[in-house]
């Protein structure tokens, strides 16, 4: 019984991972729109969100993942964001405008 829940364990977190990756690397970047910024470093798992303080970093967590859907917070800051490529289009939770941004290549 044991032997069995442990390979159900590793089966689970193996397809939770392997769903993951995919999003945390395409969340990963700097997004831009008029007025907004927003950083998401997937790597260390911090971001920021406040434009007059660019090296600022706070943590970064994943509440949940849905395809390319996520929800996230970075600091006390909560975000639903659909992720397309090089667009986000993200909503502040509690706010509820949602913004385009554009991925900023440096």
């Amino acid at each position: 019984m044991q032997r069995f829940l442990l390979a159900s364990l590793i089966v689970v977190l193996s397809i939770k991972t392997g769903i993951a990756d995919p999003v945390l690397g395409q969340m990963n970047g700097i997004w831009r729109a008029d007025g907004h910024s927003l950083v998401i470093d997937t790597e260390r798992m911090q971001g920021n969100w406040i434009v007059d303080k660019p090296f600022q970093r706070d943590e970064l967590r994943i509440r949940n993942i849905v395809g390319r859907m996520v929800v996230f917070d970075i600091g006390s800051k909560s975000y639903i964001g659909l992720f397309e490529g090089n667009q986000l289009k993200l909503s502040d939770i509690g706010m509820g405008e949602t913004v385009t941004l554009m991925r900023h290549r440096p």
